[in-house]
């Protein structure tokens, strides 16, 4: 999970999530509570994370075995597409923008809560509408052979869409992807590729009902705004809950299957990379990953420095480990007992009264900080000032993590990094 980024003035609008927002309202027995919103893979305006791409265009053309002249019609059909998708983006964007200019000047919120739905939901169909159009055209350049191959591609797109929909690690994942990725073209035995193939049929059922639940949840909120009822909320984070653990369990499944099939040195790569893609905000490159890389390429650096920061190096990467280790567990076994709040959308929300910030996950996230904060100073120590100046500059403040906002009603909402993947 990647923090929410948010400026203040766009509280409001903060969960734009396709068809629905949600509206921040709370009871007198809330107002001592803070709410917390942790983004899956970021916070993206309606439709943006799942476009059809450039690259994607290169993987269906790869799966359908396109001739160069194929390829090029492709290319121009994704650029027509994508103008289309920015004019429908560019139309939303200005409804939006006349939206809160009307709510600035007027304060009145039922303005944002009546209205934004229904913006929402003319992109999201005109999006709809345009990606039709696209692959229809698509299917329009193949021939018998190559169309035989199609519901690799309608597979492909679902992974592209419905998997990335998901607040539980290892939920997203595509093995397929990490498959290719650690093979780096090598040939896999046939008995791997046979459990692929079968993944990617088993998968794609799963996607299926899981697109099918989640879009009853969709319409049986279009047009309303979510007031935080907590029976509503835990009956719609029940029922994405139970086909997300689906999805999330097959992967974990095959994942070991697969892993058990491939030789030693694939399949300790197939490992970590299915982790560190379960897991993407626990084992991301770290601000100490960054400046140790600058550090030990400096072209000055006196023996005893590079010796001192290899021992540094080697440190670190054990004592992260068993950082990294117990967050992960943590973050499991939270998910084991049904996460702190409820999955909406591409959010996780989850409260927790003011005082309280000790809950495992936060405390192996702290504790994980902790240790980056240590090998900083260590890296920063052996340095001189003229190195120093060379090193990676610390993130962006503004990022809005931690940052507190107030409603109306006296509930507090707090901008979190999310735990896991």
């Amino acid at each position: 999970m990647r923090m929410a980024r948010i400026r203040l003035g766009r509280v409001i609008t903060l969960v734009v999530l396709g068809a629905s927002a949600v509206s921040v309202t709370a009871s007198t027995a809330w107002s001592q509570q803070v709410l917390v919103f942790e983004s899956v893979g970021g916070l993206r305006s309606a439709g943006t994370a799942s476009r059809v791409t450039s690259r994607s265009v290169a993987a269906y053309s790869r799966l359908l075995g396109l001739e160069e002249t194929q390829i090029e019609i492709a290319q121009g059909l994704l650029e027509q597409y994508t103008a289309n998708i920015e004019d429908a983006s560019r139309e939303r964007r200005n409804r939006l923008q006349a939206l809160m200019a009307q709510f600035r000047e007027t304060q009145d919120h039922t303005i944002m809560m009546e209205r934004m739905p229904g913006i929402s939901e003319d992109f999201a169909e005109r999006s709809r509408v345009i990606e039709a159009s696209f692959f229809s055209d698509l299917r329009l350049l193949l021939d018998d052979q190559q169309a035989s191959r199609w519901e690799r591609v309608q597979r492909l797109r679902r992974r592209e869409t419905v998997l990335r929909q998901g607040s539980l690690s290892g939920e997203t994942v595509d093995l397929l992807a990490i498959a290719d990725s650690v093979g780096d073209g090598l040939d896999l035995s046939d008995e791997v590729r046979a459990a692929l193939d079968q993944y990617e049929i088993e998968l794609d059922r799963a996607l299926i009902a899981k697109a099918a639940t989640l879009k009853k949840i969709r319409e049986s909120s279009s047009g309303t705004l979510m007031g935080f009822d907590l029976s509503e909320m835990e009956e719609m984070s029940a029922r994405t809950r139970e086909v997300g653990l689906r999805v999330r369990n097959l992967n974990r499944r095959h994942a070991r299957l697969i892993e058990s099939m491939l030789p030693e040195d694939l399949a300790a790569r197939f490992q970590d990379e299915t982790r560190r893609r379960s897991f993407p905000r626990v084992y991301k490159e770290s601000r100490v990953d960054r400046t140790l890389l600058a550090a030990e390429s400096l072209d000055d650096l006196a023996p005893d420095q590079r010796q001192s920061l290899g021992e540094i190096h080697t440190s670190y990467t054990r004592d992260r480990a068993a950082a990294d280790e117990k967050w992960v567990a943590a973050i499991r076994d939270q998910e084991e007992e049904g996460g702190s709040g409820w999955a909406v959308g591409q959010l996780m929300i989850r409260y927790s009264m003011e005082e309280d910030s000790d809950d495992p996950v936060s405390k192996a996230r702290a504790a994980r900080h902790k240790v980056d904060e240590r090998y900083g100073d260590k890296i920063q120590a052996v340095l001189t000032p003229d190195q120093r100046e060379q090193m990676p500059k610390p993130e962006d403040p503004q990022s809005g993590a931690g940052r507190r906002f107030q409603t109306h009603s006296g509930m507090m909402i707090r901008l979190s990094p999310g735990g896991g993947g």
